[in-house]
């Protein structure tokens, strides 16, 4: 009955849509001739207007009006008073101008009044026209309309046949079941039932409350032993947090590994290539940092250092001193690792002329100092010295060699070599102003940088900082670590 009165309902809804359509059909066509009736008269008009007006008169519109029949019949009078006047007088005649005057004003008038029948004529015509797409508008309504109930009327048409075979279906499993239960009254039992047995709320064994508390008790505990466990066997630097606690010593900044990104051969001009980059960015704050460690007084000569080699001081350095010569200043570098001097390589220098030339006598200071191009940083490269290293650094040369060029430049750096490899390290941090200790990210152990540094404090040397080195940013950031790196890794968008 339910299905019966749903399809009743569309066929009703279907049948009242089918009569509006009908008769909206009946009035677009009514209103399309209506329309066109309405143009035929405009045009009409409008011909006789062009025409200058001669048959003015044959226009049904024009007749219709009562005003321009009494317009006419003036006229009329006074073309006749003219043609009785012009058979007395002449044309310049008083009598004579004025009933030509007279003539031509009743023209015009007859003009402005077929010309308002015309303007009415066209209003009619735009009305005629809204009404026609208002109408067709509706029509296009019902016609969509009437798509969706024809397919409404189809889907209800399928549902009905799915539901009759349904109820066929039905039926058939019901007579089914009817014979199969009327068989088993037949049969005998073999056991009869006593009393039911009661279904139980909660199952008696095992108790899964119980069991899931312990386990996730245990569990946490575990995980808990497991993290301090595995963070107490990472004895290395990951954070600028652990650093300065764990050595006391303020960290002026972070700087972020670019092997990945321009590989080993371009790492020496990262900064200049990419002056937007995180790396720079962060260099700049690392200057910015040692300028501020000492305000009254700022730094002009700074020696770089680390614990081991390969921890990234010598790039720490050569960046620094471009960004600084970028900056506009007058910036010298000076490559005061005798045991194994690398800054001629990113660089492309000539070995020719070194450091070490400077202190054996053989050059001059002028001969040695190299430019470079594209940073505008003066070079000073060095070379092997095997054993001789430190008797050339500890020198009394070497501390007027940098008396004369701190006249000449304003900011000089020195890449020392490792603190714990070689004692030249101790007597180049010495000579400088400040010294900057560079530590590697997630890689030097904790022991070794601690004792490095002690070696540095019993030097007296003038520490400015430490620099955390060839930071991971993505590990960085996955770490949790809020210090500077998880800023240049998870808001990348501000550097290029």
């Amino acid at each position: 009955r339910y299905r019966t009165r749903i399809a009743d309902q569309i066929g009703q809804r279907t049948e009242v849509t089918t009569q509006q359509l009908s008769e909206l059909n009946t009035q677009v066509i009514l209103a399309q001739t209506k329309r066109a009736e309405a143009k035929a008269r405009l045009e009409q008009v409008n011909s006789l207007l062009r025409s200058g007006g001669a048959d003015i008169s044959s226009s049904s519109e024009v007749l219709k009006s009562p005003l321009i029949h009494r317009l006419r019949v003036q006229e009329a009078m006074v073309i006749r008073k003219f043609s009785e006047l012009q058979s007395r007088y002449g044309k310049r005649h008083p009598k004579m101008i004025k009933a030509k005057n007279e003539l031509r004003d009743l023209r015009a008038s007859i003009e402005i009044e077929v010309k308002k029948i015309a303007e009415s004529l066209r209003n009619e015509m735009r009305v005629a026209r809204a009404r026609e797409d208002t109408l067709e508008a509706n029509l296009n309504r019902l016609e969509g309309k009437s798509t969706k109930q024809n397919a409404a009327n189809v889907r209800l048409r399928e549902l009905e046949r799915e539901a009759q075979a349904n109820q066929v279906l039905y039926e058939n499993f019901l007579n089914r079941f009817k014979e199969t239960s009327s068989q088993a009254d037949l049969q005998q039992a073999d056991a009869r039932i006593i009393s039911r047995a009661d279904v139980p709320g909660l199952p008696s064994y095992p108790r899964k409350g119980l069991v899931v508390v312990m386990a996730s008790t245990v569990g946490i505990f575990l995980a808990v032993i497991l993290i301090f466990f595995i963070e107490k066997m990472q004895n290395v630097f990951r954070s600028t947090d652990q650093l300065e606690s764990e050595t006391g010593l303020p960290v002026l900044g972070i700087v972020p590994a670019v092997f990945n990104l321009m590989g080993r051969s371009g790492v020496a001009r990262a900064v200049i290539d990419k002056p937007s980059s995180a790396a720079a960015e962060s260099v700049r704050n690392i200057l910015t940092s040692i300028r501020l460690s000492d305000v009254d007084d700022p730094p002009q000569v700074i020696a770089v250092s680390s614990t081991t080699p390969s921890e990234g001081k010598t790039t720490v350095g050569t960046w620094l001193a471009q960004i600084s010569a970028l900056s506009g200043k007058k910036v010298l570098f000076i490559d005061c690792d005798l045991r194994r001097p690398s800054v001629h390589k990113g660089f492309d220098l000539s070995k020719e002329a070194t450091l070490v030339d400077v202190l054996s006598g053989t050059k001059s200071l002028e001969e040695v100092i190299q430019k470079d191009e594209r940073s505008g940083l003066f070079v000073i490269p060095g070379t092997d010295a095997g054993a001789n290293a430190l008797d050339l650094i500890a020198s009394d040369y070497m501390i007027e060699i940098l008396r004369q060029l701190r006249e000449t430049f304003e900011l000089i750096i020195l890449d020392a070599p490792p603190i714990l490899a070689v004692a030249d390290a101790r007597i180049i941090a010495r000579l400088a102003d400040k010294a900057v200790y560079v530590v590697k990210w997630d890689d030097t152990p904790k022991g070794l940088v601690r004792n490095g540094l002690k070696v540095a404090v019993d030097a007296q040397i003038d520490l400015a900082g430490l620099v955390l080195a060839q930071i991971n940013t993505k590990k960085h950031t996955y770490y949790g670590y809020h210090d500077y790196g998880y800023y240049y890794g998870k808001y990348k968008g501000y550097y290029s």
